[in-house]
């Protein structure tokens, strides 16, 4: 029996040691990064130029066929947050770097929330949460400038009001649909938050998967028009047109990968 619990105690430790290294190591890439002076990825001089059309131009979407012949890839969400700073920080990758660091690190605070509010126990939901750092695509996407790290954040934050208020079936579960919107224009394909909960839905509560898909689909597509016409069609043209000849979507792939995240997400 003693051994046992010597055995269980030294694996307890053991498991809290990786963890502590995963929050380490996290930290230690994350600060060297986000003060590195130089680009860490092939598209972080793209965002950054990206942020500076919005800062100085409103918005970059521009006929490709003329000056500055450039290709505005995502939606103006993480363009516009980043640009916001660059009067106070000057033309540099840090700002946008460190949105990224603080969407992770939200990143974990709302995984811990929405495992807390299924399981009641703290401990587990926080050891979990720390887990969505473990990967290494996790710690070197987070302190780079890129829009993932964002649309997720406001995926999560979305999911975590749904799960939160549909409990008590309050009308502030459809707060929601405010950053599931928001997701959808930071990174176009950020859309399985809410197609999962639809899913859900559709099998649980039918009336609700209507009333849900109504106020996420209306307001996106009236948006997405607006933008679209104010544009002269370049804001349709830049995010789904172009992007299709950059990344063709393999539709095969694609149901296989959003079913398993679907039903991953349904079962809370």
């Amino acid at each position: 029996m003693r051994n046992s619990l010597r055995i269980l105690s030294f694996l307890r430790i053991i498991f809290l040691s990786l963890i502590l290294l995963i929050v380490f190591i996290f930290l230690i890439y994350s600060i060297r990064s986000i003060f590195y002076t130089h680009p860490l990825s092939y598209g972080e001089g793209h965002i950054l130029i990206l942020s500076e059309f919005v800062r100085d131009k409103g918005h970059y979407f521009f006929d490709i066929h003329n000056y500055p012949f450039i290709h505005g890839a995502y939606p103006p969400v993480y363009p516009a947050v980043v640009s916001i700073f660059l009067p106070w920080f000057g033309y540099t990758f840090t700002v946008g770097r460190f949105v990224s660091f603080i969407s992770a690190l939200l990143i974990v605070f709302f995984i811990y929330r929405i495992l807390f509010e299924e399981s009641r126990n703290q401990k587990y939901s926080l050891i979990f949460a720390i887990l969505f750092l473990a990967p290494y695509f996790i710690i070197s996407n987070s302190s780079l400038m890129r829009v993932d790290m964002l649309a997720i954040l406001f995926s999560l934050i979305g999911f975590y009001l749904y799960v939160k208020y549909s409990k008590i079936h309050s009308p502030l579960r459809f707060f929601s649909i405010v950053f599931f919107i928001l997701a959808f224009y930071t990174k176009q394909n950020a859309i399985a938050a809410p197609l999962s909960i639809l899913v859900y839905n559709f099998f649980k509560n039918k009336k609700e998967c209507l009333q849900f898909f109504l106020l996420y689909t209306l307001p996106l597509v009236a948006i997405f028009a607006i933008f679209t016409i104010l544009t002269r069609g370049e804001f349709y043209l830049h995010i789904v047109k172009y992007m299709r000849y950059i990344h063709p979507i393999d539709l095969q792939l694609s149901v296989q990968i959003y079913q398993k995240f679907i039903y991953t997400t349904s079962l809370f």
